[in-house]
């Protein structure tokens, strides 16, 4: 009942000082709750995994489990992210049409030039749907900082993979006017009604006079962070090599020879570096002298100057 009154039509709302009771006790409002909270890497954006590996509310403490998170951080990026029970602020704050921004570092395997920045702005197509980056600008050849209003599912990293670079490190820094300096990891902070009315404005008329919220609490140094459950390391992925494209030699082309042809030319080559010469000797030649006919037997020789010897002068005579 609303106002004492049995509530008849579905889609019936709730306005502020109305009294809403089931079964004659009062329902209690629950208090509007917003979180910010450092997401280290290697926690995944969920109440439970199947797999066991650690989720952001292992960094919660209980009476905050019910909150829901807005939007999402993938479980090899870090930074920023917002808790709350708000459904209408998780809404606008999603929402592509309240052009909210949200402000990442982004930390690469090769140096980046203007010419990849501007391709960012000026977008591509993805497997995701038309990604663009509303703004980006290089900090240093391997650090750039790229602001979206869009919520793609991995839209950096597969902008830039697309265009040739490979991203190490992914931190959100910013969402709207709040931003992430001064929270250590896994740390949070609840936002008060004033932080919310001055960072978390959205639409286009509140742009203009909307203001930042820096986070200022932090307990612990950035290296001095222990996760709750051990990480689960997963092998990395072997990176796509482009193709090489084949070029043939054009001059001084060497001829094709199969390899078993190579090898029984090395063998017999070595073969006969081992047993040194030939046992096959060339037969002797044999200037009058006795020698060895096919049979092995000996033979006579020929006096010099008798028919057949190579050495005979004209008319049958000798010669000196």
């Amino acid at each position: 009942m609303i106002n004492n009154k049995r509530v008849t039509e579905l889609g019936t709302q709730v306005q502020e000082g109305d009294t809403v009771t089931v079964d004659g006790k009062p329902l209690r409002q629950l208090d509007q709750v917003v979180i910010v909270l450092n997401k280290p890497r290697g926690y995944i954006c969920t109440r439970s995994d199947t797999h066991d590996r650690p989720t952001i509310y292992d960094l919660l403490p209980a009476k905050f489990q019910h909150l829901h998170h807005v939007g999402r951080l993938d479980q090899d990026s870090e930074g920023l992210i917002l808790l709350t029970n708000r459904g209408d602020l998780s809404q606008r704050l999603t929402h592509p049409s309240e052009g909210v921004e949200k402000e990442y570092e982004v930390r690469t395997e090769r140096p980046v030039d203007q010419n990849l920045v501007l391709k960012l702005v000026e977008g591509m197509e993805t497997p995701e749907g038309f990604a663009r980056a509303e703004r980006a600008w290089i900090e240093n050849p391997y650090l750039v900082h790229v602001v979206l209003k869009q919520g793609l599912k991995r839209q950096i990293r597969i902008m830039f993979f697309q265009l040739g670079n490979e991203v190490e490190r992914l931190v959100r820094i910013r969402i709207g006017g709040v931003r992430l300096y001064g929270l250590g990891k896994g740390k949070w902070k609840q936002l008060t009604d004033a932080e919310i009315a001055r960072s978390l404005q959205t639409g286009k008329s509140s742009r203009s006079t909307r203001e930042s919220v820096t986070i200022t609490q932090r307990e612990d140094e950035d290296d001095n962070f222990k996760p709750l459950k051990p990480l689960v390391t997963e092998k990395p992925k072997p990176r796509r090599e482009p193709r090489r494209k084949f070029v043939a030699k054009t001059s001084n082309p060497k001829p094709y020879i199969p390899k078993e042809v190579m090898d029984q030319s090395r063998l017999s080559r070595s073969s006969a570096e081992k047993t040194g010469p030939s046992k096959k000797s060339a037969k002797p030649k044999s200037f009058g002298g006795g020698g060895f006919n096919k049979r092995g037997a000996a033979s006579k020789g020929r006096p010099l100057g008798t028919k057949g010897s190579p050495r005979r002068s004209r008319g049958g005579r000798s010669g000196r």
